[in-house]
């Protein structure tokens, strides 16, 4: 592999990890808004306080907050069967990984422009981290959502622009 091979392949690895950062983080934000409504739902629903409020206490009132409560005891049923808890948990894990992934890449690339060239430590760096994108990628989403990656995508392109990363000057 000569060194423009690669220097692609570092900064490739850069840009894949921001890319996964960015896609991670929209998707632990919207799984905590889900997890946060699910759970106010259940609380105001289960809420005999709020039950007590004269506005339910007129048939109208009482239809409306039987609503509620029902609508609380079916979120309260399915919030665990869809694993809302544990997408937050592993959508953070993800991102954790891949922040420190994008920050290891950070530093290889300054190294790269600073020295020049790849050195065999740069290199041996760029191998584990390839093993640690290996390990993480085991807990990525099996169907990625292809608006959000777009979105993602162009937002990697704008913050880390291809031309901006360091390349050899000739190529072997």
């Amino acid at each position: 592999m000569n060194e423009f091979e690669r220097a692609q392949a570092i900064n490739d690895l850069y840009r894949t990890a921001a890319l996964n950062r960015f896609y991670y983080a929209a998707r632990l934000q919207r799984a905590r808004r889900w997890t946060t409504a699910s759970d106010l739902i259940v609380a105001a629903g289960s809420s005999t306080a709020i039950a007590a409020w004269t506005l339910w206490q007129d048939n109208d009132g009482r239809i409306v907050w039987q609503g509620i409560g029902g609508a609380a005891a079916i979120v309260g049923v399915l919030k665990p069967v869809l694993g809302l808890n544990d997408d937050v948990q592993r959508y953070g894990e993800l991102v954790t990984g891949y922040t420190a992934l994008v920050f290891d890449c950070e530093t290889l690339v300054r190294r790269m422009r600073i020295e020049g060239g790849i050195s065999a430590k740069t290199w041996d760096q760029y191998e584990n981290m390839i093993d640690r994108m290996r390990e993480m990628g085991i807990k990525d989403d099996i169907l990625a959502n292809s608006r959000l990656l777009s979105r993602c995508t162009e937002e990697v392109n704008r913050r880390i622009p291809m031309n901006a990363l360091w390349w050899p000057k000739e190529v072997a």
